[in-house]
């Protein structure tokens, strides 16, 4: 199994002060939406610094997170209250089946499975998850476009506040990959910063690929749904080089 060089550990102290957090009251209600009341048992996987989580942990009845990185973990909890009484675990979504457990609800956001090294890997995935999740459990996840992975030829982005800066830059390797090379200035003295920088490799593939590698996991085809935004505007077939929406989120009931 090849290991997941894609860690934000070396600048997760600077990279989640400068997170956009008004977008996750638009995945909350997607989540809701979509959930069918399966919110008996949610895990959230690819959970980074717990923000979706803490959110959604309200509306179920019991909730655990996962995150590969041990440094996201230890954030996550100490960003959590006691009261929020949820569950952190750190694992490499690729063992799921380790915490031996099944749960009625499962999301994966924010094109978390993009960052996973390959397409076999995707794979043991979605069959992880098929065997973690109940009779009638749902996959809730999202994963970039071609066309949306394409908007970071050349792209950059800066922000900064009183103690840090980051600047991320992107480029294509080639239709399906893209490098995204993140730096920050962290503060460690009055006057002196340490700079820090990481590439971070994302992966996408044709709609088709992640639809078959679904089925094969166990999921029926017939209880796949695949929408083009956060409204649940549903796919309705059209050439998906052409269209303009970024992310596929697609909906998978067990």
């Amino acid at each position: 199994m090849a290991s997941i060089e894609n860690s934000f550990q070396a600048i997760a102290h600077v990279y989640h002060r400068f997170n956009n957090n008004d977008i996750y009251p638009e995945w909350l209600k997607f989540t809701l939406d979509q959930s069918q009341n399966q919110l008996k048992k949610v895990l959230d996987l690819a959970c980074g610094n717990g923000e979706f989580t803490r959110r959604l942990a309200p509306y179920c009845q019991e909730i655990s997170a996962v995150d590969y990185d041990p440094v996201m973990i230890k954030m996550a909890r100490s960003l959590t209250s006691a009261e929020a009484a949820i569950s952190y675990y750190c694992l490499d979504m690729r063992q799921l089946t380790q915490l031996k457990r099944q749960f009625s609800l499962i999301t994966c956001f924010l094109d978390a499975f993009c960052f996973l090294p390959g397409q076999d890997d995707l794979e043991v995935s979605f069959s992880q998850i098929y065997q973690s999740l109940t009779s009638q459990g749902i996959l809730l996840f999202d994963v970039w476009t071609l066309a949306g992975l394409s908007k970071f030829a050349d792209f950059e982005y800066a922000d900064l506040d009183d103690q840090a800066a980051l600047i991320w830059q992107s480029n294509l390797l080639n239709p399906q990959t893209v490098v995204h090379q993140v730096t920050v200035f962290d503060q460690v003295h009055q006057e002196d910063y340490r700079r820090i920088s990481v590439n971070l490799v994302e992966q996408t593939f044709p709609l088709e690929t992640y639809l078959d590698l679904l089925v094969e996991a166990g999921f029926s085809r017939d209880n796949i749904e695949i929408f083009i935004d956060l409204q649940g505007t549903s796919y309705q077939g059209e050439d998906e080089l052409e269209v303009g929406h970024d992310r596929w989120f697609i909906k998978a009931v067990k």
